[in-house]
């Protein structure tokens, strides 16, 4: 799809040929959470990001779409899930306070 974007949150190590994007106007960014702290680029403005969507999840406005969500108490359940390679997307373990 033309004036589309890609954003990739991981280094793979081997050059990437973004070529073929040029002619449909498509934008490919790196993303790096921790990218402002590492460099001490504007750190507060990561505080502002980090409680805007916080906010947003405890409204309910924000949900997150993961499949494999554990109770930390069941951590030894979601290491062998990690171990076990059949997982898909992220593994993700709930703190309820």
């Amino acid at each position: 799809m033309p004036l589309g974007a890609i954003a990739n949150i991981t280094h793979g190590g081997k050059p990437i040929d973004v070529g073929k994007l040029f002619a449909r106007r498509i934008s490919f960014v790196w993303e790096m959470m921790f990218c402002r702290g590492i460099y001490d680029v504007e750190q507060e403005k990561q505080g502002e990001i980090l409680r805007y969507f916080a906010g947003l999840y405890d409204s309910g406005l924000l949900q997150h779409r993961a499949k494999n969500v554990f109770d930390w108490h069941d951590l030894p359940k979601a290491q062998s899930l990690q171990d076990s390679g059949t997982a898909i997307g992220k593994i993700v373990l709930e703190v309820k306070f």
